[in-house]
């Protein structure tokens, strides 16, 4: 009989003191919150750049919901190509990310070189931008501290006449949002 209730009493407190942290983990939900930023470049210049802004209240996930949200990071960013002149087109590409305006501070910059953007379009795999959290570092730091706009510029550079390249740019961002 003293065993039993030795496995009564331990179940018990073993109940009690880990229910808080069960429920705890039932009450937070990961929600991952896709933003596509569209771009169009073109011309004949040797370096081409298209620009603009997004903020993350212009998207219905994120504002459904933004009083839920206990903490959000960017998780990822892919490049994709929809449409490219030549198809033949090789050079590089520059992303970079700005506190809310083009004279923003910068947040995040990466260099694509020697990218064929026809190797991307549709029926491929996006190009993927190889980061880690501490790339993400900045950009963080931004969102945490209530940033939710941010300035985007996509450059091309190549000795290529006539080109033009059009697509997205593709941001997902991880929140740990509170269901209570």
């Amino acid at each position: 009989m003293k065993i039993n209730k030795f496995m009564v009493y331990s179940v018990i407190i073993f109940s009690v003191s880990f229910s808080g942290c069960i429920l705890d983990s039932l009450n937070e939900m990961p929600l991952d919150i896709p933003i596509e930023y569209p771009f169009s470049i073109s011309g004949d210049a040797a370096s081409i750049t298209d620009d603009g802004s997004f903020c993350l209240t212009q998207n219905e996930l994120y504002n459904d919901y933004m009083e839920k949200i206990k903490d959000i990071k960017l998780l990822e960013i892919t490049f994709r190509p929809t449409a490219v002149s030549p198809t033949t087109l090789n050079g590089d590409v520059r992303l970079e990310i700005k506190k809310g305006t083009a004279h923003g501070e910068l947040l995040f910059s990466h260099d694509i070189e020697s990218f064929t953007p026809a190797s991307y379009l549709p029926d491929n795999p996006p190009y993927v931008l190889p980061a880690t959290e501490n790339d993400f570092k900045k950009l963080n730091d931004y969102l945490s501290s209530e940033g939710l706009c941010f300035y985007v510029a996509v450059a091309a550079v190549s000795s290529v006449g006539q080109k033009s390249i059009s697509g997205k740019v593709d941001f997902i961002f991880r929140t740990k949002t509170d269901l209570n």
